[in-house]
């Protein structure tokens, strides 16, 4: 048992290997360029929906990241502490001092799946999550179908996936962060491209 329990320490300090995203110097201005045409359209009757390429999502991504990383966490706004990731140690983090720790955001588009890899720094540890599924909107808030999870480079149970993925996007403690703009209508993934449709 305690070399099973070793392994499994093991697996998880080791993170996954991000997802091959290709690399596209014009994916930032088709970006800007489109969320620009929706802005316009706001009021306007006719088809509003955003199509956004692997490239593109990946670039908005890491403007949202270095965004987080500049403005630095904001300890006053308190969490629960997360507990048994430091040797029993306890950990009061804020949402924002959890953002400001992620060192790799990825996504992977394909089909009608996404796949999130995450790489964040844990109390000196990087640490890997990555988790794929099926994304939509549900009472107004974003909502995932997971179908595959890996915690470094250790998969989750199929089993457990759905129960990880629910505990993660229905805790109180950042849920309205996973509220979407108003005005969207749905947020899916279809044919490899990142879909969000305006009412």
């Amino acid at each position: 048992m305690p070399a099973i329990l070793v392994i499994v320490l093991l697996l998880i300090l080791r993170p996954g290997n991000p997802p091959d995203v290709r690399p596209d110097p014009e994916a930032q201005h088709r970006l800007d360029a489109k969320l620009q045409r929706i802005g316009r359209q706001e009021g306007e009757a006719g088809d509003r929906t955003l199509r956004l390429d692997e490239a593109e999502l990946n670039a908005w991504m890491r403007s949202t990241l270095n965004v987080a990383l500049q403005h630095g966490p904001a300890p006053e706004k308190r969490q629960p502490s997360l507990a048994g990731l430091d040797a029993g140690a306890t950990h009061d983090l804020s949402v924002e001092e959890v953002q400001s720790r992620v060192l790799d955001v990825r996504t992977r588009l394909s089909g009608d799946q996404v796949a999130a890899y995450v790489l964040f720094d844990l109390f000196g540890k990087e640490i890997s999550l990555e988790v794929q599924g099926r994304l939509g909107v549900r009472d107004g808030y974003l909502c995932l179908d997971p179908t595959a999870m890996w915690i470094g480079s250790l998969p989750v149970p199929e089993s457990s996936v759905k129960g990880a993925v629910d505990r993660l996007f229905g805790d109180p403690a950042h849920r309205e962060t996973l509220r979407v703009p108003p005005g969207v209508r749905d947020i899916r993934v279809e044919d490899g491209q990142l879909v969000i449709v305006h009412d």
